[in-house]
């Protein structure tokens, strides 16, 4: 996966680079300006571009919808600072595959990236635990049961899950089995609606196509 990175700020940008260094993506071009993004799309074609929200001289929301005009393939992935609801929807009818919260753990930070650009749905990620899963945790879920619960809602199948969490598809079977308990749903469909309630993932979600 080659990817071009743009962030208003030097440091959260080499910040980005580090945090993914020895995986599978390769960072083609760094810019801290706006304007600079269509021209080196143009000329590196990268599969994908992950732009800051706040980016100067052509933020990112503009560089998202331009990309998206003249060149569909990329896909793109919002970067921003807060999930304010006016941010994420645009970011989400603008055609983005995910948007990420600058307040991710960089541990984080390359799987995050990968869900977004692979999930088949439209999600914030980075949330802090506690705001993500109060509701979840109240309902008696354990984090891993949160994380799973969030795949489901995703529309991820047991295996896609498990890929994910680098465990068994029993392991997943297994949780799902619990969280249907504690939920007191029957099926996936309600799992998902039960996710959304929780506030375990944002909704509304938009498909990524």
């Amino acid at each position: 996966m080659r990817i071009l990175i743009a962030d208003g700020h030097r440091l959260f940008l080499k910040g980005i680079a580090k945090a993914l260094d020895g995986t599978d993506v390769e960072v083609v071009a760094q810019t801290h300006d706006g304007r600079a993004v269509p021209p080196l799309v143009n000329e590196l074609r990268p599969h994908a571009a992950l732009l800051d929200l706040q980016l100067p001289g052509l933020d990112g929301i503009a560089c998202l919808e331009l990309l998206r005009k003249r060149y569909p393939d990329v896909k793109t992935v919002l970067l921003a600072a807060s999930d304010e609801d006016r941010h994420v929807w645009a970011a989400a009818a603008g055609g983005a595959y995910g948007y990420i919260l600058k307040s991710i753990d960089s541990a984080e930070f390359a799987s995050a990236l990968r869900r977004a650009l692979e999930s088949p749905v439209f999600e914030v990620l980075g949330r802090r635990t506690d705001d993500r899963s109060r509701g979840a945790r109240e309902a008696g879920l354990t984090e891993r049961q949160v994380t799973i619960l969030g795949g489901v809602a995703r529309g991820l199948s047991n295996r896609a899950i498990a890929r994910e969490l680098w465990v068994t598809e029993q392991t997943v079977k297994f949780h799902l089995t619990e969280i249907f308990k504690k939920l007191g749903v029957h099926n996936r469909t309600q799992a998902a609606r039960a996710a959304y309630g929780l506030g375990v993932v944002a909704s509304p979600l938009f498909d990524a196509a």
